[in-house]
Order: structure tokens, then C-alpha cells, then sequence
């Protein structure tokens, strides 16, 4: 990726997934272990597609996806706060790519920043073509 190169998409979604812990459940059925997307990452994916505009984009083309979580990641004395991003990221990227009708094998490099803000939160999004081939 041209860094020059302008995002094909950008995007805010003005709220953050929910916690980490509470992205899946898991059941025992007959004696296997299934593994579901929760109803509340299940709903703040639907939810996030809302905030996700037309657009087409192509199956033979690689991605690069910059996500940024704006929240509050530090507590009252500056110290980071137990969050983990990058599940955070995970959630978002698949909302965006099933949002486009894509497979998230597309996605090349991906990157998940925190940036901390005491009393806003959202998520922005942009996506970006991989390599600079026409």
C-alpha cells in the first residue's frame, strides 16, 4: 500500500463493540464444544452496519484496514486499563467485511489502535487497497 493512496472507505461507528468477554458463547452439544458469535456482538454487528454506507468492493483484491478504538482506555491516574484491542479489532473487521459481502481472508495487514478519549468513544474505520497494482 502507496500510503498517499487515498482510503477506498472511511468510517465511524459512534460506539464500541461490547467487552471482549462477551464476543461468544459455548455450549456442549452432543459432546462437541460449539462456539457462537454472542447476541451482543451479534447485535452491535448488525448495528455497525447501519453506519456502513454502499459501496462495492471486489473479491480479488487485498485489504489494508486501520482500525481505531476512541473510548476511555486509562483509568483516573493514567494507567491503561484492562482492554484488550485486537479482539476488539477482530469484531470490526468482520462487521465490515460481511457489511461488503467479502471474505476476511482478504485482509493482508491490518492494524488496531487505541486512542484514548475520557468521554467519547467510536470507531473509525479505513480501508485501503493492498500493493499498487492497477
Amino acid at each position: 500500500m502507496n500510503e498517499a493512496n487515498e482510503p477506498l472507505l472511511v468510517l465511524s461507528i459512534p460506539y464500541l463493540p461490547p467487552s471482549v468477554n462477551t464476543h461468544h458463547t459455548f455450549r456442549v452439544e452432543k459432546g462437541r464444544i460449539k462456539v457462537s458469535l454472542s447476541a451482543a456482538a451479534s447485535k452491535w454487528k448488525r448495528d455497525a452496519a447501519l453506519f456502513m454506507g454502499p459501496k462495492k468492493l471486489r473479491d480479488d483484491w487485498l485489504y489494508v484496514v486501520e482500525v481505531r478504538l476512541v473510548g476511555c482506555w486509562l483509568d483516573k491516574t493514567g494507567q491503561p486499563i484492562r482492554k484488550d484491542c485486537r479482539n476488539h479489532g477482530k469484531l470490526v473487521v468482520d462487521a465490515l467485511f460481511e457489511r461488503y459481502g467479502l471474505n476476511d481472508k482478504l485482509v493482508w495487514h491490518d492494524t488496531v489502535l487505541k486512542v484514548h478519549h475520557a468521554k467519547d468513544e467510536r470507531v473509525e474505520i479505513k480501508l485501503w487497497r493492498y500493493g499498487n497494482d492497477p
